[in-house]
């Protein structure tokens, strides 16, 4: 007996399926394929030709550059390691600690001195900041930069002097 296709009775439902039931034809696909991949070799050999025929016409041939570079001269600076680089960035640190965290003079002719940072932020925090002067008004500046005549210039209070104010 003669057995009827399925598929030819079901084309109309196959949109409702979601799905095709026929599976598709590889001859075509390997067609393509080849073709696809056939024209891009191609498309990269005539790139390659024109940059050749390119160099071979202009008569200039780029001359490779030598990887060796040349220092400069003493005075300029000089390149630096990977590794002495970090070495130095280690030794500025370690100065650096050195100085936020110990005592020393900044000025012993002037009795300046700096103090280790935790130590400064306990004595702010028990003692508070200092008090200083009120600031200049523009008439007490004007007379402190050019005096006139016998007119005595204005007190200005002294540094440690409470004037009510803190800051």
């Amino acid at each position: 007996m003669h057995e009827m296709d399925n598929e030819a009775i079901n084309a109309g439902t196959q949109a409702e399926d979601g799905y095709e039931k026929r599976d598709i034809e590889i001859v075509p696909l390997i067609k393509w394929t080849a073709g696809f991949f056939l024209g891009t070799t191609l498309t990269i050999l005539a790139v390659v030709y024109i940059f050749k025929g390119v160099e071979v016409f202009s008569g200039s041939v780029v001359e490779s550059r030598s990887v060796e570079v040349e220092l400069p001269p003493y005075p300029n600076p000089i390149l630096q390691s990977n590794i002495t680089a970090k070495k130095d960035i280690m030794q500025m640190l370690r100065e650096q600690d050195h100085a936020l965290n110990s005592y020393g003079w900044v000025d012993p002719e002037r009795g300046v001195a700096h103090i280790p940072i935790q130590r400064a932020m306990q004595i702010l925090a028990t003692q508070g900041m200092p008090e200083i002067g009120r600031p200049m008004t523009r008439e007490e500046a004007r007379s402190e930069e050019q005096p006139a005549g016998d007119q005595p210039r204005p007190a200005r209070p002294a540094a440690g002097a409470s004037s009510g104010t803190t800051l």
